[in-house]
């Protein structure tokens, strides 16, 4: 989940003879004199156990560096940190320890782990970009609080999702937010601004309500039937190029996974989102 407890193993060392010789025990006593209406005395024991045991976690996390938020690995990265900590608990001798430079290499290719510099949510309901810092910047500060959360500690970032929507970025008023990315112009309409929305001058725009045919001049526009059928966007900036990835590319075809159908038949051919200039 982007943590790391580099403590969790002190914590686990004072927690776990607690919960062998105290919480466990009573636990199955006080399981076993339910039936004779004895069981209050050993849940009594249990919960000073209980209590022992939240001490010693409210203990570790209160140490300084206590927790570490990390971004999200690349699959290379991941790949090469996974085969050296393999090498070394497998290979027996001094040998194993030829897993460090596998996992040194894992390191070393974290920061050529490519971030999105867009995020839409999956109903379109909040959207972040990477502003000039190289920081998330949210829309909203409490819509669909749960995906932005998500964004925040994938990207490395223990920042709330109402202090990642205070950072500079986005310039938001009726409905409309706009900011910019990589030196894409990014226009963001909300539900607020259906009905009545004007078109801004974007290279990008996204809505959470059907765009229709509105605003077609703005090169790439991505509206609430795009993510209906398409999932959560990332969008990654490169010059010129906008590479668009969605959850289902991601996903790819399951058997047990329901595909969003028409209504009816659209004379609209489905957009390639593999490459847009």
């Amino acid at each position: 989940f982007n943590r790391v407890a580099p403590y969790g193993l002190i914590g686990n060392l004072l927690a776990l003879p607690v919960v062998s010789a105290i919480v466990m025990p009573m636990a199955l006593l006080g399981t076993l004199l339910m039936p004779l209406g004895l069981e209050p005395s050993a849940f009594r024991v249990m919960e000073i156990g209980l209590k022992a045991v939240m001490a010693v976690s409210d203990w570790t996390a209160g140490l300084p560096g206590a927790q570490w938020v990390v971004p999200r690995q690349g699959v290379a990265q991941a790949l090469a940190m996974a085969s050296g900590l393999l090498f070394i608990c497998l290979i027996a001798g001094r040998a194993r320890w030829l897993g460090l430079p596998l996992i040194a290499l894992g390191l070393s290719l974290a920061p050529l782990a490519r971030q999105p510099d867009v995020l839409i949510e999956r109903s379109a309901g909040n959207l972040a970009i990477r502003n000039e810092a190289g920081r998330l910047v949210l829309a909203h500060p409490r819509r669909s609080r749960f995906a932005a959360q998500r964004w925040l500690l994938a990207d490395g970032d223990s920042a709330a999702p109402s202090a990642a929507a205070q950072r500079p970025g986005f310039t938001c008023a009726s409905g409309l937010c706009t900011g910019m990315a990589k030196g894409k112009r990014i226009a963001y309409a909300d539900k607020n601004a259906e009905g009545r929305l004007k078109c801004p001058e974007a290279d990008i725009l996204i809505a959470a309500f059907p765009l229709r045919g509105a605003c077609q001049t703005i090169p790439l526009r991505i509206d609430r039937f795009d993510v209906w059928r398409h999932g959560a966007h990332a969008l990654h900036i490169d010059q010129n190029v906008i590479r668009v990835e969605t959850a289902r590319q991601r996903r790819g075809r399951r058997p047990w996974v329901v595909e969003p159908q028409r209504r009816r038949r659209s004379t609209i051919e489905s957009r390639d989102f593999s490459n847009v200039e």
